[in-house]
């Protein structure tokens, strides 16, 4: 089965057709996430840049800090990393997405 999360391409025309049924019943559409949004994709591309940063930053963190608490920058840019991995959390639970048939799954 070929992988729909990153093709714009591979929506048919069925799978349109379910998401604006869903749109027309649920009030709730507006939380959801479509795979294939360039929305999606922009927020899937920074969360691996924060990913790779993440080995890079906490390995020397490691390595080289004094141990104790961290000096403030270090602290702020940690807390900024940590808040983007929660929020990442926030949309995948709302992320539509495709089950082993190939449907696409709307509903939570």
């Amino acid at each position: 089965m070929p992988n729909k999360v990153f093709s714009t391409f591979n929506v048919t025309e069925s799978d349109r057709e379910r998401i604006e049924k869903y749109k027309q019943s649920h009030y709730s559409h507006l939380l959801l996430i479509l795979p294939w949004g360039w929305g999606y994709k922009s927020w899937w591309g920074f969360t691996v840049f924060a990913a790779a940063f993440t080995i890079f930053f906490e390995t020397y963190q490691i390595a080289f800090s004094s141990g104790g608490l961290s000096k403030s920058g270090d602290i702020i840019l940690e807390y900024i990393l940590l808040a983007v991995f929660s929020l990442d959390i926030l949309i995948n639970f709302n992320l539509a997405y495709y089950n082993d048939n190939g449907n696409i799954i709307l509903e939570r």
